[in-house]
C-alpha cells in the first residue's frame, strides 16, 4: 500500500478530491489531500502568494510522512508537484499528473497556456490591485464540469476561491538529476474544455511519462469517473 498526497489546481481546493479519498482508503492506501496557500481553508492573504509559497508548503507536508510518496496533482497542481519533486526526489516514490500542466525546464503556465488555444477561454477578471484573479462561477461548469453532475457542479461552485496571479508566470526550474529521476504518469481526459486533449498530447509528447492513461471525461474526472480514476491511481499504487 502506499501514500497519496492530492494537489489540487488553480482556484481550487483540497475539496474537490472528497470522493477520491474514501476510495483510495478503501484499498487501503494513506491519502493526505493539501489546501495551497490561500486555497480552500488556508488563509493566506491571495494577494501574497507565490509559487513557492505552494512548494515550501508541499516539502512541508512530503517531508512530515515516514516513507515515500505518490504524489498526485491536478491541472495547476502539476507545476506545483514538479517543482517540489525537484527539491526532494528521493521522497517522491512517482509523480501522476490528472488533467495537468507537465513542464518542461523554464516554463511558466503562462508560457504553456499558449499552446492551449483550443480550450475555453476562463471567465476570470484581474484584481484591483493586479495580484490575483477573481473566477465567475456562474460560468464554469463548460470548462471544468461539463460530465459532471449537477450536484457535484453547485458543490463546486461553493467552494471555488480566487487565484494568485504569481504562479501563473513564475517558471519551473527543473533538472534530469533530480525531477528527471522520478516516474511520471499522466491521466488525459478526452473531454477537457479547460486543457484540451491537443494540448495535453503536446506536453506528453515532449515530457515523456511511463505510461499515458485515458478517460473519457471533462476536466475533472474526481467528480465525472471517479470509479476509473481512483482505478489507475490504485493500480499505480
Amino acid at each position: 500500500m502506499s501514500t497519496f498526497i492530492l494537489v489540487h489546481g488553480a482556484f481550487s481546493g483540497a475539496w474537490c478530491w472528497k470522493k477520491v479519498i474514501p476510495l483510495l482508503e478503501l484499498h487501503g492506501h494513506r491519502v493526505l489531500a493539501v489546501d495551497l496557500p490561500s486555497h480552500g481553508e488556508d488563509l493566506t492573504p491571495v494577494s501574497t502568494v507565490t509559487l513557492e509559497h505552494y512548494t515550501n508548503h508541499l516539502q512541508r507536508v512530503i517531508e512530515n510522512e515516514p516513507s515515500d510518496v505518490i504524489v498526485v496533482g491536478h491541472s495547476l497542481g502539476g507545476l506545483v508537484i514538479s517543482q517540489t519533486a525537484e527539491r526532494i526526489p528521493t521522497k517522491i516514490k512517482s509523480l501522476v499528473y490528472i488533467a495537468a500542466l507537465l513542464p518542461e525546464n523554464g516554463q511558466s503556465f503562462l508560457q504553456m497556456n499558449e499552446k492551449n488555444a483550443q480550450a475555453l477561454p476562463l471567465p476570470i477578471t484581474m484584481s484591483e490591485d493586479q495580484t490575483h484573479f477573481k473566477l465567475d462561477v456562474s460560468s464554469i461548469r463548460d470548462n471544468f464540469y461539463g460530465e459532471s453532475s449537477e450536484e457535484d457542479v453547485r458543490y463546486a461552485k461553493s467552494k471555488h476561491g480566487d487565484q494568485p496571479l504569481a504562479p501563473f508566470v513564475t517558471p519551473v526550474m527543473l533538472s534530469d538529476e533530480n525531477y528527471g529521476s522520478i516516474k511520471r504518469y499522466y491521466i488525459e481526459t478526452l473531454k477537457d474544455h479547460s486543457l484540451s486533449i491537443s494540448f495535453q498530447r503536446e506536453m506528453t509528447k515532449q515530457v515523456p511519462c511511463e505510461k499515458v492513461f485515458t478517460l473519457d471525461t471533462d476536466h475533472s474526472p474526481f467528480f465525472s469517473d471517479v470509479t476509473n480514476l481512483v482505478s489507475i491511481l490504485n493500480e499505480l499504487g
